[in-house]
């Protein structure tokens, strides 16, 4: 079970908060990673949002992407406007009671530290993608993180973009983080056959702006398809887990355009 959210304003919290609101799933905590300011949280908040998610409402309002949008939620089996709504800004506020403001926007910050640690030893699932130091993950809780790559033959960064390259199909992986980067022991991961998406007047949209489309859209709910499979089971004990520490696999850097354009050729046409 995952007890508590690392809320960092992004895509990912994003869609992983309108996730556990359409199960109507009970959360114990929501630790937020937001900046110190003498302003009001709400206004710190909303700056963080539109500053964090600028690429995804730039393009969310465009007519080919909202269609596009609808095969992507289609490919995954979410209803009809998920992603639409996992951009309101107030869904933060569904679970009000529950948010615990860090006063910071590092993870590794001596005010997450001591927050958490004053909270119940509980699965804390993370949805920044900072790596987590080993003075956090001393404490007693379990961090759990989304890897939108089959691990362990994808690791790193672009994870959603190597699948298709590497292995001709996307995947995504739920595990214990460690000191090690995409290391931890696997709870659950699923490998899925690559899409084929219709974006009208392709070629108006250049590498980096598929590449920010993706990374709005399909990159998050990707890692919410895992994490919906993920809430709906019981998490196993460590010990019957996947230990990756003795598969020994290369890990990614950032895609370069020209691999970026080959996969983007193999999923989207006119």
């Amino acid at each position: 079970m995952i007890n508590s959210l690392i809320f960092y304003d992004n895509p990912i919290s994003r869609f992983y908060l309108n996730l556990f609101i359409d199960k109507n799933y009970n959360l114990n905590q929501i630790f937020i990673l937001n900046k110190r300011s003498i302003f009001p949280k709400n206004l710190i908040l909303k700056t963080q949002f539109y500053k964090n998610n600028f690429w995804a409402l730039k393009f969310i309002k465009n007519k080919e992407i909202i269609y596009l949008n609808r095969q992507i939620e289609e490919f995954f089996s979410f209803p009809n406007n998920f992603i639409k709504k996992s951009y309101n800004f107030n869904n933060l506020y569904h679970y009000n009671e529950i948010l615990n403001y860090a006063n910071s926007d590092n993870v590794n910050s001596k005010q997450i530290y001591y927050i958490i640690k004053q909270s119940p030893k509980e699965n804390i699932l993370i949805s920044s993608q900072h790596i987590l130091r080993n003075t956090i993950l001393s404490l007693p809780n379990e961090f759990i993180h989304i890897h939108p790559g089959y691990l362990p033959f994808i690791k790193g960064a672009d994870g959603s973009l190597w699948g298709p390259y590497i292995r001709k199909k996307i995947g995504a992986s739920c595990f214990f983080l460690t000191e090690n980067i995409d290391k931890g022991k696997i709870i659950s991961r699923v490998e899925l056959e690559m899409p084929k998406f219709k974006l009208e007047f392709i070629n108006d949209y250049s590498i980096k702006d598929k590449y920010r489309i993706w990374f709005s859209f399909f990159d998050p709910i990707l890692r919410c398809y895992l994490l919906r499979q993920v809430l709906d089971k019981k998490i196993p004990e460590k010990e019957n887990l996947l230990d990756q520490e003795i598969i020994n696999n290369s890990y990614y850097s950032f895609m370069d355009d020209e691999k970026k354009k080959k996969v983007f050729d193999e999923i989207f046409s006119s």
